[in-house]
């Protein structure tokens, strides 16, 4: 978080629940793509076999945890770990099949590795705590995927009631927020009077 926010509030993604329902989605895809390339050895089990065991089990216990101890990626260090490992080896699929001049399989593999890529990048914010950060320059809303800036000359009003912050602009639209605080009475009736003087500035 940035260093001496004037008032912070800490975001609560309501959507966090369908986010992590589709990571476990894209680890189980990801398992499965795998366990096809393992079997891909299969046939030459002879000459290759240390690539049939050294990918199978690990596909199978990819999709098994997936399925079983999801709780297991909430952690993003875990899934972290999960999601490069699973690239890894998508990418090795992909120089196998050009290798063996299956293009279009090496399409699909390359263009899912470049996905877990993509994912990996996103979801190591996803997975953090995220705040409605206020300052004197400008309120920055850290959001699942970006950071969504907004300057206190665009903004007629903001309101803290419960558990959410409303966003009244200037142009006539709202904005709305759930968050949580840790403030007092004491500390709240000094934001509502920090933005009141910041959007009356």
């Amino acid at each position: 978080m940035h260093s001496q926010p004037d008032f912070f509030y800490l975001l609560i993604n309501e959507k966090a629940r369908t986010y992590a329902s589709q990571r476990i989605a894209m680890h189980i895809m990801a398992g499965l793509f795998l366990v096809f390339y393992a079997l891909q050895y299969l046939p030459t089990y002879n000459e290759n076999w240390i690539y049939l065991i050294g990918i199978l089990p690990v596909s199978i216990l990819v999709i098994l945890l997936s399925i079983f101890k999801k709780a297991l990626f909430l952690d993003i260090n875990n899934n972290r770990v999960f999601r490069i490992l699973e690239t890894g080896f998508l990418m090795m699929a992909c120089m196998h099949f050009v290798q063996t001049n299956q293009h279009i399989s090496a399409i699909l593999y390359g263009l899912v590795s470049i996905l877990m890529l993509y994912l990996l990048s996103i979801e190591s914010r996803m997975l953090q705590e995220q705040y409605v950060i206020f300052n004197k320059e400008k309120i920055q809303i850290e959001l699942p995927i970006f950071t969504k800036k907004i300057k206190w000359n665009e903004l007629k009003n903001v309101v803290q009631k419960n558990d959410y912050l409303t966003f009244e602009f200037k142009n006539g639209s709202f904005a709305q927020y759930r968050v949580k605080h840790g403030y007092d009475e004491i500390k709240l009736l000094e934001f509502k009077e920090y933005i009141h003087s910041m959007t009356n500035f």
